[in-house]
This record gives structure tokens, sequence and C-alpha cells, in this order.
């Protein structure tokens, strides 16, 4: 299993890519309705996390 740094290391490296080519051929609105889809992922994710981290605190 990965660590969350570089997890999020290579998400940043490919996001960055993506934005690079929808400025290029000028497509905006793909690059912000994957961004929000994007955001709603990971406040999902890190919740998830966060939770089984409680979880794991309660179960000592």
């Amino acid at each position: 299993m990965r660590n969350r740094r570089g997890t999020t290391l290579e998400l940043l490296q490919s996001h960055l890519s993506f934005f690079c080519f929808c400025y290029r051929y000028k497509e905006a609105d793909p690059f912000i309705i994957f961004m929000k889809s994007l955001t709603m992922f990971n406040n999902s994710f890190f919740k998830q996390s966060e939770d089984e981290d409680n979880n794991s605190d309660i179960n000592k």
C-alpha cells in the first residue's frame, strides 16, 4: 500500500497534465467538471479514512 503523500503527488501530476491539455485546447469546461467531481471524491475518501482512524482508536 502506498503512503498518502506519494499518491497525492501522483494525483497532482496527473491533474497538472490534464489542466495543461485542457488549457492548450481551450476546453476549460470539462476540466472544471472534472475538478468538481474529483473534489467530491477526495472529500468522501478523506472522510472515510478519518472514520477508519476513529474506529481503530475505539478498538484499542
